[in-house]
């Protein structure tokens, strides 16, 4: 058994690591930034070619703006989610601040069945078959209940043999 209370920090940086991209993810990413940069070119060589006349463009050329929009896409997009990221710790902020509940004092206990956790607001029996899947990272290991709700578990609180045995329950849980 361990007694643990999220902080602020905790409770931003567990949320880091649900909404750390994946391989796939980014990979979608880069593919939708190529299609627009794709349909930038694509426009703009037809308005070159526009009036029935065929305009000669040296072969690097089209090149050269696809790789300029594609360039301007992926940075967009950085920047983009940057501001909106900024935007996001601020709702969560705000959210630990007025939710009495996360800032509880937790107990938690576990066996080969289950996951016990107490607080004065009441307690979460979670069956380790009803982990959808399991992420960690070096502070911490987020249990997902489905795919967008999670319990974080902050590492900090464990000794290493607690760490270990409680890792050991989750060795059938698919990683995310």
């Amino acid at each position: 058994m361990i007694k643990s209370t999220l902080t602020e920090a905790d409770y931003i940086a567990s949320h880091r690591l649900f909404r750390k991209p994946t391989a796939k993810t980014r990979i979608y990413d880069l593919l939708f930034c190529a299609a627009i940069s794709a349909a930038v070119s694509y426009y703009v060589f037809s308005q070159a070619q526009a009036g029935g006349k065929a305009v000669d463009l040296p072969l690097p050329l089209p090149l050269i703006v696809f790789v300029t929009c594609f360039i301007g896409a992926v940075l967009g997009s950085y920047i983009l989610t940057r501001l909106i990221y900024i935007w996001y710790e601020q709702r969560l902020r705000k959210l630990f601040r007025t939710d009495k509940t996360l800032q509880a004092a937790v107990e938690l206990s576990w066996n080969a069945e289950r996951l016990q956790s107490t607080s004065e607001y009441g307690s979460l029996l979670l069956p380790w078959k009803d982990v959808a899947f399991v992420r960690e990272n070096d502070g911490y290991i987020l249990l997902y209940l489905t795919a967008e709700k999670y319990f974080p578990i902050i590492k900090a609180n464990f000794v290493p043999e607690q760490l270990q045995d409680f890792k050991t329950h989750l060795q059938n849980c698919p990683k995310k």
